[in-house]
């Protein structure tokens, strides 16, 4: 038998995903969300567990047992890694090996996570995702794009309790900053290790990359090209992106049905939006599955959520410089909403009497629906929708 350290691999990348249900995988036989870049992963480069028991949860309690190799339910709940304890990375760090992490999870740099970060060689911790007080205010150019209006934490405690939200979610803060895709916690996350691995791995003999990737935990936020993508109706209201804790939501009252399918819609979303920024090669998701822009639409990828122009400058909302010419650009193809559309021609009045269209007359999902470009070129530099836009908007959403 060949010596451990000649079949031993030299370097280990560890992508962890959190709050993900194996049965909502493709790869598991899952059919409801999206997960195709899992799914190949699963096919083509890895060995899928099928009799898989989980030692500790949640957040912190399943980290110490990966990086501590202790079942930390068996002796402590959630906490920090001891001082006298001797976590994966300082046997790696003695042994020679170069240790990275890089994670948007705030529980690693808060009271009750401390020194899970310490002992790697360095990390990278990307802001913004959940309670990380990384914004102490409202960005006030902020104009619902790309994150979609959504109510606030704590609401499901305000209606059941009428009790005021007990915890300070600085997600509610940090949404308001956002202005790509690429600004999300999670697809920030997914570059900075693509960026790593192509720039620091040349530098280094053997390595650990460990990417604690918080998404698809709650909120269940993303732009508007994924808001809506397994709902076969427009969420009367502002989006719910926060989940109650809570069993038997529905059969106990708290919750109607629209309000559940939304948002178990609005997670799986979320995974299908990380599912795609697991390919390092991504690009902001403006065609996001089978959907391409036909060849005549020079729309650039960086297009995904209106209030901004799409064809000719950079995003950016209200910061970003714009051309004020009108564009003759042909309206591109991607998939979403069909309700968030905004029509370059007189659009049609929205029905649902019918099938959605981005269903098949037999009820099975299409890969892409037809969708103008939803920035406007003609509102030039101004942060908000130009009135033609509105209008189009308008017409095509109701009463949204």
């Amino acid at each position: 038998m060949a010596p451990l350290e000649a079949i031993a691999p030299k370097s280990v990348v560890v992508v962890l995903l959190d709050s993900l249900n194996r049965h909502l995988l493709g790869c598991y036989g899952g059919h409801e969300f999206e997960t195709p870049n899992l799914d190949r992963f699963a096919r083509e480069r890895a060995t899928r567990f099928t009799r898989h028991v989980t030692g500790s949860l949640p957040c912190m309690p399943a980290r110490h047992d990966i990086l501590c190799g202790a079942l930390d339910f068996l002796w402590k709940p959630w906490g920090s890694i001891e001082l006298w304890e001797e976590p994966i990375t300082v046997a790696l760090r003695e042994a020679g090996v170069t240790t990275m992490l890089v994670s948007d999870h705030p529980h690693l740099f808060e009271a009750g996570g401390e020194n899970y970060h310490t002992d790697f060689r360095a990390w990278d911790y990307l802001r913004g995702h959940e309670g990380d007080p990384w914004k102490t205010y409202l960005d006030p150019s902020w104009v619902g794009a790309p994150a979609l209006p959504a109510v606030k934490g704590g609401w499901f405690w305000q209606r059941i309790f009428a009790w005021p939200d007990p915890i300070d979610r600085g997600y509610d803060r940090s949404r308001t900053f956002f202005r790509d895709e690429q600004d999300y916690p999670g697809p920030k996350t997914m570059k900075a290790a693509a960026a790593w691995l192509r720039e620091a791995t040349p530098h280094h003999e053997r390595f650990l990359l460990f990417v604690d990737e918080f998404d698809p935990h709650e909120p269940f936020d993303t732009p508007a090209l994924w808001q809506g993508r397994y709902e076969d109706a427009p969420f009367e209201g502002e989006q719910l992106i926060w989940p109650p804790y809570v069993n038997g939501g529905v059969s106990g009252g708290h919750l109607s049905r629209a309000e559940a399918r939304h948002i178990r819609a609005n997670y799986g979303s979320k995974l299908s939006m990380i599912d795609h920024w697991l390919d390092a090669s991504s690009t902001p998701s403006t065609n996001v599955g089978s959907g391409r822009a036909p060849p005549s639409c020079s729309a650039p990828t960086t297009a995904t959520t209106w209030g901004k122009c799409a064809r000719g400058g950079t995003s950016g909302g209200s910061r970003a410089s714009r051309s004020s010419s009108p564009s003759a650009t042909p309206p591109c193809w991607s998939p979403g909403p069909v309700w968030l559309r905004a029509a370059t021609a007189t659009p049609s009045p929205r029905t649902w009497t019918s099938t959605p269209p981005w269903r098949t007359s037999s009820g099975s999902r299409r890969r892409t629906a037809p969708m103008a470009c939803r920035w406007c070129r003609s509102c030039g530099a101004k942060p908000t929708p130009c009135a033609a836009m509105r209008s189009a908007a308008s017409t095509a959403t109701g009463s949204r």
